[in-house]
């Protein structure tokens, strides 16, 4: 068990390395303002990590091994995948924590579906933010 907790630790400070060199690197002027995202400074910055991403993914992992360790190229490839989507942000005008609540009190009917669809649609409309086919981050409106 303290292995695993090791791996796991070992790999989370891996990536967490990896995240920040990108995001610091994906553009000329940093996109953080303290903690805040900002979010005009967003198209260059995905512009440049998502072709990294093809690149990554354009590559074949040579550096595997049998032994069960992830290898850099997966830790780069699970990094710049988490970045891509960090930059991609697609904003919806939903309450994320109502959403949660109505679905803890939510009660389902004999075959399994929601009783109280209609209180759900009322809320929560679908967004129309069309197919997403790149990484990309669901943001709704208290920024969450």
């Amino acid at each position: 068990m303290d292995q695993l907790m090791s791996e796991s630790t070992k790999l989370r400070a891996a990536l967490t390395t990896r995240i920040r060199a990108i995001m610091r690197d994906s553009s000329a002027t940093g996109i953080f303002k303290g903690e805040i995202l900002q979010t005009h400074l967003l198209h260059k910055a995905r512009l440049r990590i998502g072709f990294e991403l093809n690149s990554c993914l354009a590559t074949a992992d040579i550096g595997s091994n049998a032994s069960g360790s992830i290898s850099n190229y997966k830790i780069n490839q699970a990094a710049l995948t988490i970045a891509h989507a960090m930059v991609n942000p697609y904003y919806v005008d939903w309450d994320v924590d109502r959403l949660a609540e109505m679905a803890k009190v939510s009660q389902l009917n004999r075959d399994g579906s929601v009783l109280n669809t209609d209180q759900q649609q009322k809320y929560f409309l679908a967004a129309m933010i069309g197919k997403i086919s790149v990484p990309a981050t669901i943001v709704d409106r208290q920024g969450l």
